[in-house]
């Protein structure tokens, strides 16, 4: 049996901090390496995933939605990332909402969720923490093991088997 790979963590250019590919050129690129799947989870935001879900339907690609997102726990001092896709069509409008909402607060400079916030969407979207802004890798290298197991249970007291630890 042949290898399958999805990537989950892909920026185009509506992130443009962090990624510059085009709609196009990612879905292309899954077409040419017979990849079945791809995610788009630019950072705060899901404005390509109209024209993301048009291309990757005419190409026979299963488009994922998603987005990187800024997180803070109530004793946090400052917020990290998390990887969120969403599982059903009621995620992929929950996460949107969720998204606006911490466009719309002001008492950050940039746009952060609230992690009770993001555990009211427990059902329908799967979070991933691993990636070098996470709260667990900022807790690892900062050598506080007995910490990041702390938090690693906290997503896994809300996720479940949606909580996925990114190596």
């Amino acid at each position: 049996m042949k290898n399958v790979f999805s990537h989950l963590r892909v920026s185009s250019e509506y992130s443009i901090t962090q990624g510059l590919l085009t709609i196009n050129q990612i879905v292309d690129s899954a077409v040419k390496h017979s990849i079945p799947s791809v995610a788009l989870t630019d950072r705060s935001n899901m404005f390509g995933l109209v024209k993301f879900f048009n291309k990757c339907e005419a190409s026979g690609i299963k488009p994922i939605s998603g987005s990187s997102i800024r997180v803070i726990f109530d004793d946090d001092e400052q917020s990290h990332e998390l990887l969120c896709l969403a599982k059903t069509n009621i995620g992929h409008k929950n996460l949107m909402r969720i998204i606006s909402s911490a466009h719309n607060n002001y008492s950050y400079q940039s746009p952060i969720i609230n992690f009770n916030d993001l555990a009211k969407l427990k059902d329908d979207i799967i979070v991933v923490s691993g990636g070098k802004d996470s709260h667990i890798f900022d807790l690892l290298k900062r050598n506080k093991l007995e910490d990041a197991e702390k938090k690693i249970d906290s997503f896994l007291k809300v996720f479940d088997d949606d909580f996925i630890l990114e190596v």
